[in-house]
């Protein structure tokens, strides 16, 4: 399950970056996992947006927002505290506790 969290992140990490090369700016700037989601599946009204950038499995959407193999919504923040001049994006892995070794992380 850690392996597919990874690519998860991965794929997130690609779909954003097309989205900050087409706009110049993140997706999901209020730091919700359900308006990143929106962003980058729907017109998000910022100059430049040429998706969608990312589709979604049903099954991993919950309550509006991607989750993780667990079934916990995935974190995100830009700018990021790790990735200060971008975004941080991590799982909380496994024991669904934020800042222990099982945490998946994009740094």
């Amino acid at each position: 399950m850690e392996a597919k969290a990874e690519s998860m992140i991965a794929g997130l990490e690609v779909a954003i970056g097309m989205y900050h090369v087409d706009t110049g700016l993140y997706p999901g700037r209020d730091d919700k996992n359900a308006t990143l989601i929106s962003d980058l599946t729907a017109d998000s009204g910022d100059a430049g947006w040429q998706g969608p950038y990312m589709e979604f499995k049903s099954r991993d959407i919950v309550g509006g927002e991607y989750v993780d193999p667990w079934g916990n919504a995935f974190s995100y923040a830009t700018p990021g505290v790790n990735n200060t001049a971008s975004f941080d994006l991590y799982s909380d892995g496994r024991d669904e506790t934020s800042g222990t070794s099982d945490d998946i992380t994009n740094w």
